[in-house]
């Protein structure tokens, strides 16, 4: 069942930081229109509601200058931090809840609510952007609230975002899903300490795995999986130096045509050419499970070189203050995605 993510929460009585801004900004704008003697009720007023926000849990809308139409690494990091600022996560927590709230308010405040997908204990989240055709192309990347972001952390998530607030801008040929696959442990840990108790590499794969067969699940069960024409699966990593690794499940036409732009857009670096052919285990394979051939996955090759037999292995982290640098990543999914909608309409009028 499907249901629309507002202020879906909890605990209780705190209000929406977004909803609080926006009363305030309201309040301001009536304030010249008020008789003086009203004017002072309405500056206290004001600063009761802006001491509410700032004592919110939930991070405050990033500021961060944005150029219309181009993907932006500083809004990314902008999201990075904040979400980084509400610590570890598992799910029903206290911070899960909050940060799916955080999640709720920017998705809709780029003009793409988002919707819950129930699948069992999974709740997986769906954004979607009408197009000129109901076809769809789906973007995915897990939504991890495995108490800790050391094997998969939130640069799948704030790289959608920010891609959806450049697509949302105008209508696309076809209409775009961004779905965000809930990515949970086997049994979340009842201690109070979210990060005790860390999952090591061959269980996080594995749950992303999961996350991604729960989710193709979820999209079967709210009218088929008919219809879609792509889909892209990204696990990138909050790193400086991304470097995507050549999924040999990926369909080879998709594969062929991202890293062909990659490379006209001078982001080969991202893309090299010659990358190390890999076959993660991941949301690909999750699809790829539910019988979809037409997916295209954009894995980091940290990730991707995990053994799952070789235990543990090391961490792939950032070191700490290293700005995540996915705006390659971000305009080449852009280019790319609007090529291979215009190869789809080619298609759709010849056979007409």
């Amino acid at each position: 069942m499907s249901i629309i993510l507002r202020e879906k929460r909890r605990s209780g009585g705190r209000s929406d930081p977004r909803s609080s801004e926006t009363r305030v900004e309201n309040m301001l704008t009536g304030y010249r229109n008020r008789p003086r003697s009203e004017r002072l009720r309405w500056l206290i007023a004001c600063l009761l509601l802006l001491v509410l926000t700032s004592c919110s849990r939930i991070p405050r809308h990033p500021r961060t200058p944005v150029i219309e139409g181009r993907f932006s690494d500083a809004v990314v990091q902008a999201h990075l931090e904040n979400l980084a600022r509400m610590g570890p996560r598992l799910p029903d927590s206290e911070t899960d809840l909050d940060v799916r709230s955080y999640l709720a308010r920017e998705f809709e405040m780029v003009g793409v609510p988002l919707a819950i997908l129930e699948q069992g204990d999974s709740r997986h989240l769906l954004g979607e952007i009408p197009g000129a055709s109901a076809d769809r192309v789906l973007l995915v990347a897990p939504y991890a609230a495995l108490g800790s972001n050391r094997w998969v952390d939130d640069s799948g998530t704030v790289l959608l975002l920010e891609l959806a607030r450049t697509l949302a801008r105008e209508v696309p040929p076809y209409t775009v899903q961004i779905a965000l696959a809930d990515t949970r442990p086997r049994i979340a840990s009842a201690s109070s300490d979210p990060s005790g108790g860390e999952i090591g590499s061959l269980e996080a794969r594995q749950r992303v795995f999961e996350a991604g067969l729960g989710l193709s699940q979820a999209l079967e069960h709210e009218g088929g999986l008919e219809g879609i024409r792509v889909v892209v699966t990204f696990e990138p990593r909050a790193t400086p130096t991304p470097r995507m690794a050549r999924d040999l499940r990926s369909h080879p036409v998709f594969r062929a045509l991202f890293w062909e732009v990659a490379a006209e857009l001078g982001h080969a670096d991202a893309f090299p050419p010659d990358a190390g052919w890999r076959s993660p285990l991941g949301l690909q394979e999750a699809f790829g499970f539910r019988g979809l051939k037409q997916v295209l996955s954009l894995v980091d090759e940290m990730t991707a070189r995990i053994e799952l037999q070789a235990g543990p292995g090391p961490a792939v982290e950032a070191s700490p203050g290293s700005p995540a640098r996915l705006e390659p990543i971000g305009q080449v999914t852009l280019e790319a995605l609007s090529r291979l909608m215009n190869r789809f309409e080619r298609i759709d009028a010849f056979s007409r």
